[in-house]
């Protein structure tokens, strides 16, 4: 089974699925907050101990190194491809790349055919302290608005120096959020060095252990 290349305007939910894996934080704050129920199930995909495959590596793809033909070969022996639809949001600045059913996305550089950005939601969620455990503790935190301004909620993002892998725990409602062990990790993103580093620049805080955690303004 072939992916299909041709680009086509983006279902709203899978729309949806593409700006909270990858959205910056003037994004997200736009987002409605809705949960998303993965069809087509991923597991850790190595998050938590396969040797020859650790982050930023998802299934032998790794932000930053890996080629878009060899990214395609990878979803297609992986049974993958057959539920991948091209994107691309044109643009300066603008990104393209596949999205596979509810749950994965994979982004390449506009002017590159290296892949840029992995995101995906894992159909276990590994407890927090599980990844700690086995990684170290994150380098910063952001906390931020989830949804309508009116409503507020917050969805804490936990970035990992190094690995240059950001967590994303679920969305709960006030104006802080306490992250504690056994915190579920609801998605997993994975970034090429240079992306990683925009992603950090501002907005965020450094990890000062499991505790509450204020929602950022906007820079």
């Amino acid at each position: 089974m072939r992916i299909d290349t041709k680009p086509r305007p983006m279902p709203p939910r899978k729309a949806e699925l593409f700006l909270f894996l990858f959205a910056a934080a003037a994004i997200a704050c736009g987002l409605s907050g809705t949960q998303l129920h993965p069809t087509s199930p991923i597991d850790d995909a190595g998050l938590l101990g396969t040797p020859s495959c650790i982050p930023p590596c998802f299934l032998g793809i790794t932000p930053g190194a890996t080629s878009e033909q060899q990214a395609l070969g990878i979803l297609e022996q992986e049974d993958i491809a057959a539920r991948c639809e091209s994107f691309d949001m044109e643009g300066e600045g603008g990104l393209r790349g596949l999205i596979c059913g509810d749950n994965l996305v994979v982004s390449f550089g506009r002017f590159t055919d290296i892949v840029d950005v992995i995101g995906y939601y894992p159909s276990g969620p590994p407890a927090l302290a599980e990844v700690i455990t086995t990684y170290g503790e994150p380098s910063w935190v952001r906390v931020q608005q989830d949804g309508i301004p009116e409503v507020i909620r917050s969805v804490a993002m936990l970035f990992f120096d190094g690995l240059n892998t950001r967590l994303t725990l679920p969305t709960i409602d006030g104006g802080s959020y306490h992250i504690g062990p056994s915190a579920p990790v609801e998605n997993i993103v994975y970034f090429s060095t240079a992306t990683y580093q925009q992603m950090t620049d501002t907005s965020v805080v450094s990890w000062n252990g499991y505790g509450d955690y204020s929602q950022l303004s906007p820079p």
